[in-house]
């Protein structure tokens, strides 16, 4: 299974879950979907970032 294979939970504004679609048609439509980020903080405060690949 490739990445734009993967399934995705389409929620709706209340994020009630309403449906299912791969990774591409939830980008392609702009269909509203979960997420998750992560913030890493060191002790004094600095955040850490993780750059893409140029190829990205």
């Amino acid at each position: 299974m490739n990445k734009d294979d993967e399934i995705f939970d389409v929620v709706d504004s209340q994020d009630q879950i309403i449906g299912k679609a791969t990774r591409q048609q939830v980008h392609d439509y702009k269909l509203m979907h979960r997420s998750s980020h992560v913030l890493v903080f060191d002790l004094s405060e600095n955040l850490f970032l993780q750059k893409r690949t140029i190829k990205k």
